[in-house]
């Protein structure tokens, strides 16, 4: 429910600072030990364009288990090309950046100097 809650604020400050917004889907394909290629549908919270910015945005509430952090992660490391990608996070961290190509920052962050 939380993270439904971070969605709608990001969903909405978008919006309002001129952002078009879209749900990103995408398939990612895998061969298992066998070398059967299996299908995978990867989806991106939020693909925020304004002019020629264009973001790739995860929001989340909590990523302190490793379980949610690679979920929320996975599509980011999916994704081969140079468009900005960043980890909302409804909590305090300490990490702000990483060295994946993705910035992870505090939603209270992101709102109140990325989006501007």
């Amino acid at each position: 429910m939380k993270g439904q809650m971070v969605e709608n604020l990001l969903y909405n400050e978008l919006l309002y600072n001129n952002y078009h917004v879209n749900v990103g889907t995408f398939d990612m394909f895998s061969k298992n030990e066998h070398n059967i290629t299996t299908r995978t549908q990867m989806e991106i919270d939020f693909i925020a364009e304004r002019g020629n910015k264009k973001l790739y945005i995860q929001a989340c509430s909590d990523i302190s288990e490793k379980e949610t952090r690679q979920r929320e992660i996975k599509p980011f490391l999916a994704l081969n090309d140079s468009i900005q990608k960043i980890l909302v996070v409804n909590k305090p961290l300490e990490e702000k950046d990483n060295n994946n190509g993705f910035i992870i920052i505090e939603l209270v962050d992101f709102l109140l100097k990325f989006i501007k």
